[in-house]
Formats: C-alpha cells, structure tokens, sequence
C-alpha cells in the first residue's frame, strides 16, 4: 500500500502562528512578543503566554525582582499564581549578549462567584477541542485578541470546523463591573476530526503503482525490475523520472521486467489536474471539497487526507490564512494547491446615532441621522411604543415594552435623516433601532435610541413646583397659567393641565386651538371681575374638569363685565363648575358670532342688577345635563339673539325679581327634559305674565317637551 505521505511526506517546520490581533496573522518576530498577560484590573489570575524567538531564553519574575537575579525560565505558558498588584517583569536573553526588559503591571482582583470561568483556573488557557462550548452569559459583552473594549453581547463560542489553525487567541470578558482575560488555544485535531487514513485500494503489492508523483506532472519509479508503458505506447524499463502532460488524462501500466505468458499487467489512469476554486469569503465556515475521486490534507500538518475540509473561526474574529493543500488520487500522491480563506465574523460597529436633540422629553420634531460605519450599510426600524393624548411622565415611562422585531421589518438607510414627529394630537414615544451589516452578513450590535415627542400637553402646578427649569413638562411643570400662555400664543394646538387652582389678573387674550384639563377635584382658574378670558379670531378653547372662579370686586365704575367673552370663536366646556360674582351685573359667556358647548356642568352666578349664563348674538349654544343657578335682580339665564339653542336635561334655577330661563330672538330652539324652578318676588301682576322661556315671532321653537315647570306662572 503506498505511503500516503509518499514516504517522503513533505514536512515543513514552521513557526506557530498567533492571533494577537483579531484577524490577522503576524509573521514571527525577532523579539518577544508576548500574547499574556497585559495590563488592566483582571478577575481572575493570569496566564504567561510568549511567542519567544528561536535561540531566545527568557526569565521573569512577578514579584518585582529582576528576574536575572531571582526569576524562572520560562519554557512555556504558566499561570502567575497571584493576585492582588502584580509587576511582572520579563528579561529576553539574546544570542548576541543583549537583553531585552519588559515590564507589565496589573492587578488581579477575584470576586466571588460573580462569573464562573469556563476552565480550570490553574491551568494557562482553556484547550479548545472539537465540540467545545466556551459559555459567556448574554447579559456579559466580550471581545477576541487585543480589543481594548469588549462590546460584543455573550454568546455561546464555538468552531465548527474540523481543522483549527493552530493559534492563542485572548478573549476578554466583563459583566460592567469586572473583567476577566484568558487565552483560548486550538491545535489542529488529529484523529477525533478526520476520517481514519486512506481506503486500501490495492489487494497485493504488486498492484501498488510503482511510482510516485511529484508537481503533478512528475513520475519517479520506486521499484525495480519493471517495465511500464503510457497510453500505451513503448514498453520502457522503470527507471528513474519522466514527465507527464496533466493536461489530459493518462493511464500508466506496468509489469514484471521477467516477461512470461500470463504475466498479469496492472494500471491506473491519472486524470487531468483539476481546475480547483480554493478562495473562500464569508462569515460561516469555510468548506474546501476534494475533486471527484481525490482526497486533500493540509500541508505540513500530520493529518489524514479526507474528502471535506472545513475551517472555522469564532463569532467576534476574523480569521484570514493561506494553507498549501495536499491532493491524493488513488491514495496516490498528485501535487499540491493554495487554498486562501477569509473567514470574517467579526461584525461591524454598531451605528451611532445622531440626533438633533440631546433630550429625552421633546417638544417639536427630532431630526434622527447616523454616522455610517466604513464598508458596512445600515438598516433601521422606527416603531412607536405608545401615543397617549394626556402626555408622559418621562421619569416614569414605561421604556421596555419594546416590539419583537424580525429582519422583514427594516429598511435600508440611503442617507436621507428621518423625521420623528408627534402622532395626530397625541404625545409619541418612539423607538429606533438601527444595526449595521457588512460585505460578509455580519450583523452589528443593534444601537438603540427612544424619545418623546410631545408638542401639546403642558404642566401647570401651583404645588412645590421644584426649583428645576419649568419648562411645562409633567417633571418641570409651570408654576402659573401666564407662563403657559406664553406657549398657547406660539403653538396652533395645546393642552394644558392644572393641579391647583391658578390666580390671574390680568385678561387672558386665546386665538388658537386650546384644551385646558384639570387634574384631581380642585384644579382650575381664578379671576377678579373686571378681567375676562377672551377667546376670539377662530380660537377653539375645550376646558374640562375644571373649577372656575369669577370673584366680586368693589370697583363702582365697573357697570358690567363678562367672565369669558368670546368673539367669532369656538368653547367646549365638561364637568365644569363655575362660579361667578359681579358687583353691578355680568355674564359668564358674552358671545358673538360664535359656538358654546356645555356638558355636564354646573353654574352659580350673583349679582346685584342683572345676570346671565350666556349672553349671545348670532350664537349657537348647546347646553346638556347642566345645574345652573342664577340670582339677580334680573336674571336670565340664556338671553340669545340669532343663532341655535339646545338646552337637554338640564336644571335652571332663577332667584330674581324678575327673570327667565331664557330669552330668544330669532332663534331656533330645541328644549327638551329640563326642570325650571323660580322664586321671583318682584310685582304679583308682572309675575303672573312670567314663563321660563320668551321668543318672538321671529324664533322657532322647534321641540318643548317633558319640561317640569314651577315657579313660572306665566306658563310659555
């Protein structure tokens, strides 16, 4: 059976090759190079690992002597048995008399338990063999070779191939608060990843070719007393070399030299050199199939040709290397072949994400951009995590209902920013995840960005505002409604909380879209007569859950005043309560050309002339499950000229001289299901003539139903 090293099984004795730098294979130094230990605060106990030179003696010493004087031989990789502050120092011993110094300070600080080592700690490095598992928890972050920082997330470390460059590879790990190092050495497997040896072609001896192959296209004879021919040709005597075209196939035959009748003749047909593609680039391993009929074995290393040869590296390193590679026809010797792999698995960096605010809690739209990471693109996915009309609290914002999220759920970034704004009239938490991909499919580490977009809701609080900025979020509220105006004059939409009541004294001018909300039972507005809240030129005001306070003043020359006055404008009002005083007369509403919605709120207004709900011209009012009392020496309580009224399960109360419940002219009225209760004490002839409701010829009652009455002599 022949050889299947051709018993001249070509060994080239070459330096071992480190990884020191994810990667990339140096050549070997003519210094010391050492791989172990380096500097930094470690939680476990270091090995000494070096790549010394040949003819290189090497001491050292941990304890801070000179290790010429007090040291060991290194003759190779040891754990320093110590912890604490170690300064270790190194002393290269030249062939020429020089010495070379090296020292390296760290410091070994073990925590209990807070990370279990994937092997023994006494020993150097952990021995990678086929089928390990290196474990580094998911909450952990690591990195391989001589990355400073580790910032790959833990993962499960393992090859899946059978052949392993022979190399030290440091990997560092850190759970945020300690770091471990420890090298990872793989040899090339032996017998465990390969097939067991050639198959044996050959029954006897003599079927054995005869000869072995070199460079493809060389013929050596190893036997005596033969003859051969090829393809056929002249019978030669086997002797020395000849040269083969391998272009084409060839079919060799040979025989005993002592010619007999029947002497058996034996031959193999070499087939053409193959046409091989050995270049591999990926992120998975890398597979390298022998030819039909061939088997391969890397050159230099004791292995047994196999048909599939396969190269690994870890996630987090990229592997480049050229092998020579031995191919067996037949168990036969042919020639050899490069074969290169690049096998990257190192992914990019994450992107950075670069936004047009550094705040969290925003109030206009954020412009979000990236640096791009070289020879890598980026994918993205904006989602929202939640919308909610009433706003956030940002310090309490629940950040982790996160989206799970699959690889059909990003887009590509082509370089335009991307414009986060708020959703409808909504606040808008949002959530950006980008990661980048390179040339071989390496994902990144996702990079992470979430903000709130919230343009309308603002804070007002009269309670222990903080000394903080007030910028009117939930956490920096207002500490007074004229600094929340200032913000309602400059935005076409906003709603305001209160908590507490707020004092103003001074008129309050609202053109825009408003929504004012009170929180809790006591929140809301508080005015002296004389100052009003004007809503004009197109303003929509919706206030709701609010009290509202119109306090008397003494001023005699104040004939007559309006709470709100509203002047071709839109007021919503809802669970409102509202109580007003004025010391002559005054209304609450006084409206023209304009819309008052109110809902499930109640009213007490006093004055000492006349007074009003509302007092509208060319007004549309609808009035729905209202309280609504009313005193004065006249008092009505809707006195409207043009327009609409809607007054639905409602309960008016009048306490006058002489009054009404309401008054229209020109109106189209609809008054359903209300109570009307009066206690008038003016003239008994005049009151006899008093209903709770007066329109004139030009009004149209369109429904007066199921309206309980009394107080009210005068009927409709």
């Amino acid at each position: 059976m022949i050889n299947p090293s051709r018993n001249i099984y070509k060994i080239l004795t070459f330096f071992v090759i480190f990884l020191w730098s994810i990667g990339n294979v140096f050549a070997k130094d003519s210094s010391l190079q050492v791989l172990s230990p380096v500097e930094g605060v470690w939680a476990n106990k270091q090995a000494l690992i070096l790549d010394v030179p040949e003819g290189v003696e090497v001491y050292y010493s941990f304890t801070g002597s000179d290790p010429l004087d007090f040291g060991f031989a290194y003759d190779g990789p040891v754990v320093l048995n110590a912890t604490g502050s170690v300064p270790l120092r190194l002393a290269a011993v030249y062939q020429d008399g020089s010495v070379q110094q090296i020292k390296i300070s760290f410091t070994v600080n073990q925590p209990e338990s807070a990370w279990q080592l994937p092997f023994d700690e006494n020993r150097p490095f952990f021995n990678y063999s086929p089928g390990d598992v290196i474990p580094i928890p998911e909450n952990f972050y690591y990195c391989l070779g001589d990355k400073k920082i580790p910032d790959l997330v833990g993962r499960p470390l393992y090859l899946e191939g059978a052949y392993f460059p022979a190399r030290y590879l440091p990997c560092t790990v850190t759970d945020g608060v300690f770091s471990w190092r420890f090298v990872i050495s793989t040899e090339t497997p032996r017998e465990t990843a390969f097939d067991s040896g050639l198959d044996n072609f050959y029954i006897s001896p003599e079927e054995e070719p005869p000869f072995i192959v070199s460079d493809w296209n060389y013929l050596t004879f190893t036997k005596k007393n033969l003859i051969y021919t090829v393809d056929d040709n002249f019978w030669e005597l086997a002797d020395g070399s000849i040269y083969i075209d391998r272009d084409v196939p060839h079919t060799i035959s040979w025989q005993s030299v002592a010619y007999e009748v029947g002497n058996p003749i034996y031959s193999i047909t070499l087939p053409a050199k193959p046409t091989l593609e050995l270049s591999y680039d990926g992120n998975q391993a890398a597979i390298l199939e022998a030819p039909e009929g061939y088997k391969i074995a890397i050159q230099g290393e004791q292995m047994n040709p196999v048909d599939t040869l396969k190269i690994d590296a870890f996630f987090g390193e990229e592997y480049r290397g050229d092998f020579l590679v031995d191919l067996y026809f037949e168990n036969l010797y042919q020639g050899t072949t490069n074969f290169s792999v690049n096998i990257d698995k190192m992914p990019p960096a994450k992107p950075e994400i670069l936004s047009s605010s550094n705040l969290f809690y925003n109030r206009d739209k954020v412009t979000v951009d990236f640096s791009v990471v070289p020879d890598s693109h980026i994918l993205y996915n904006v989602s929202i995590l939640a919308s909610k009309p009433d706003g956030f609290n940002e310090m309490e914002v629940d950040l982790h209902d996160e989206k799970k999220l699959s690889l059909s759920d990003f887009v590509t970034y082509h370089g335009e920013p991307i414009q986060l704004s708020q959703e409808k009239t909504s606040a808008t938490l949002y959530h950006l995840v980008a990661y980048s991909t390179d040339e071989y499919g390496n994902i990144s580490a996702p990079s992470d960005y979430k903000v709130i977009i919230d343009p309308y809701n603002f804070y007002i609080s009269t309670k222990n505002v903080a000394s903080l900025e007030a910028d009117g979020s939930l956490v920096r509220p207002f500490s007074s409604f004229t600094q929340a105006l200032e913000v309602v004059k400059e935005r076409d939409f906003t709603r305001l909380h209160l908590d507490g009541m707020c004092n103003i004294d001074s008129d309050i001018v609202i053109t825009s879209k408003c929504e004012i909300n009170g929180e809790g039972n006591s929140s809301g507005l508080k005015l002296k007569e004389g100052n009003s809240i004007i809503v004009k030129n197109g303003g929509q005001v919706s206030i709701n859950n609010c009290i509202l306070q119109l306090e008397e003043t003494s001023l005699e020359s104040l004939q007559s005043s309006s709470f709100f006055k509203i002047n071709s404008a839109t007021l919503n009002f809802s669970g409102c309560e509202i109580v007003a005083s004025f010391n002559r007369s005054g209304s609450i509403f006084s409206a023209d050309s304009s819309t008052i919605v109110l809902d499930d709120c109640g009213a007490t207004i006093h004055a000492k002339q006349y007074a009003s709900l509302i007092s509208g011209i060319k007004t549309n009012a609808t009035v729905t499950k209202g309280r609504y009392t009313v005193t004065a020496t006249t008092a009505v309580a809707f006195s409207l000229s043009g327009g609409l009224f809607s007054l639905m399960d409602s309960e008016c109360r009048i306490f006058s001289t002489l009054g009404r419940v309401a008054e229209l002219s020109g109106v189209a009225a609809t008054i359903e299901n209300n109570t009307f209760f009066a206690e008038l004490n003016g003239d008994s002839s005049a009151i006899a003539r008093v209903a709770p409701v007066w329109y004139d010829g030009h009004s149209k009652l369109k429904s007066y139903n199921n309206n309980e009455i009394s107080g009210f002599p005068g009927g409709i």
